[in-house]
């Protein structure tokens, strides 16, 4: 009986042992927010009328890099439970976001209620149920957003400091792993524009953009060596959604046409390999109280 409890254990213990694909990211179970900071491209259509930009026009995509500043429970924003630095001083976690396209879009023009004579205007957009976004865990500590939209793969999601595809354009950094590849649907933008804020900068053709955001009301996970710890149902146990939300910031001429606060929202499930471990110490308890009776 012994030895039949000891084999078990060992085949446990080999089950539980993860793939070296990347470093373990310890996160809670529960609803969780990835917080993070990045910047993000839209080509416009360059042209406008009397009242303001034209919207984007029909197949133009959205995308962008950026890089995670930590983990909190979605219950309490404020205190994160899990920050880069816990992995190691030279980990970080980077992100890249793109073919979300644009399938329909328009524009809506209100007044200014503040300053007579002047217009808001609110370009919103429907994007296609295909835009990706991947989790990218990084040991070197690499990222830079410097070189703009131009060294952005549209096709792959290549862009050369945040993630290499194997199969992508760029060289791959030995360094980094996919820790979470998410398929993004039921996608929406909408970003406002104030002709009194354009008319104090008018030098500068994006000074009256005054923000907006981006939001995906569900995240289906594909893969990554991070895929198991997480769940993505439409609501989680408590209720939360999967999703993924950027708010974008002012623009401006020196960086990508909009920064963005981004928030990435899943559901956190025990990892397989914890719950075999726990399976094997009970099941060592169990022949332990069975020997001793």
């Amino acid at each position: 009986m012994k030895k039949a409890l000891l084999c078990v254990v060992a085949i446990l213990a080999l089950a539980a042992t993860p793939a070296l694909a990347g470093p373990f990211i310890d996160i809670p179970v529960g609803a969780v927010n990835f917080d993070g900071n990045g910047q993000f491209d839209q080509d416009q259509p360059g042209t406008s009328d009397a009242f303001g930009p034209l919207p984007p026009a029909i197949g133009t995509e959205l995308f962008g890099v950026g890089t995670i500043s930590g983990v909190a429970m979605m219950s309490d924003l404020g205190n994160p439970v899990w920050e880069p630095d816990d992995v190691g001083p030279n980990f970080e976690m980077s992100y890249v976001f793109f073919n979300a396209v644009v399938t329909a879009s328009g524009r809506v023009i209100r007044p200014d209620p503040i300053h007579a004579g002047q217009i808001y205007v609110d370009l919103w957009s429907v994007y296609d149920d295909n835009a990706q976004l991947f989790l990218v865990s990084d040991t070197s500590k690499d990222f830079t957003n410097v070189a703009g939209p131009v060294a952005f793969d549209l096709n792959t999601g290549d862009f050369p400091t945040a993630y290499t595809l194997p199969a992508g354009g760029a060289a791959v950094d030995p360094d980094e792993s996919l820790y979470l590849d998410l398929l993004l649907s039921t996608n929406s933008s909408l970003v406002s524009w104030s002709s009194y804020s354009q008319s104090l900068h008018p030098l500068d053709p994006t000074a009256g953009f005054l923000g907006g955001s981006f939001s995906s009301m569900a995240a289906e996970i594909n893969g990554g060596y991070g895929a198991s710890h997480f769940i993505d149902w439409a609501a989680g146990p408590d209720g939360a959604a999967d999703g993924f939300i950027l708010t974008f910031n002012l623009p401006g001429p020196l960086i990508w046409a909009y920064g963005a606060d981004t928030d990435i929202q899943l559901y956190a499930v025990p990892e397989p390999t914890a719950m075999i471990s726990l399976f094997a110490g009970l099941a060592l308890l169990a022949g332990y109280r069975f020997r001793k009776n």
